[in-house]
């Protein structure tokens, strides 16, 4: 009689183990997962840190090129508008210089009683109007050296913008490689009930061989299965 018993409970007892390891593979499988989740949680928000630190440097960057821009372009215009403003004044007054010394030197040869229209006058007048002339000339020069200048002064200010570029960060999702927990849960569960029956099997089989050493196989095999007595 204890051996009729003895195979259904030591088989309850194996699935009750396959179970339990069954329950542990999966719950050890759901903290793997759970940790990879939270790994590439991580990963993600430390990717999303990366790219805003570097769309602040790019922003900071435009920034600053519009500042040295608008700077180096406001200093030029400013300084344009003065050279050409103190030149405006120079030509006016120069012009008027000229005119006085023309009607000064007309009243000089007529005071002398030299004819305006004599070859004298005439030579007097050209070489005075030449010299207007290479003297506005001179000015000309130097008014375009200086918006020159102010052109270059812009240039150099200009160079000093910054145009590098930072990429952002590309975010690469990692695969899960780990076991999913209802797999998992499935291939333990197997492998324990598989387990246990064999380990049952072999608990059947010695308790056969030991009731075969004290009676009737076959009566010892019915009563190893339940069914009794054969008659």
């Amino acid at each position: 009689m204890p051996l009729i018993w003895g195979i259904p409970v030591m088989a309850g007892l194996q699935f009750m183990q396959a179970e339990a390891g069954a329950n542990a593979s999966a719950a050890e499988a759901a903290a793997q997962r759970a940790n990879f989740e939270e790994a590439e949680f991580q990963r993600r928000w430390q990717n999303q840190i990366e790219n805003r630190n570097v769309a602040k440097q790019n922003a900071m960057r435009w920034f600053n090129n519009k500042m040295i821009a608008e700077t180096a372009n406001k200093r030029r215009a400013e300084e344009d508008f003065y050279i050409r403003y103190n030149w405006d004044n120079q030509a006016g007054a120069y012009g008027k210089q000229h005119k006085a010394a023309q009607d000064e030197l007309y009243s000089r040869l007529s005071g002398q009683g030299i004819d305006p229209n004599s070859g004298t006058a005439r030579a007097l007048l050209r070489q005075q109007n030449e010299a207007s002339q290479e003297a506005m000339s001179g000015l000309r020069i130097n008014v375009s050296n200086q918006l020159i200048g102010s052109e270059r002064k812009q240039a150099q200010a200009l160079a000093g913008r910054d145009f590098g570029y930072n990429e952002h960060v590309p975010f690469i999702p990692a695969r899960y490689g780990g076991p999913d927990p209802a797999a998992a849960f499935e291939q333990s569960l197997y492998a324990g009930i598989i387990g246990g029956a064999a380990n049952t099997m072999g608990y059947a089989v010695s308790a056969l061989g030991a009731s075969q050493a004290g009676g009737d196989t076959t009566n010892n095999y019915y009563s190893l299965i339940g069914g009794g007595s054969s008659g």
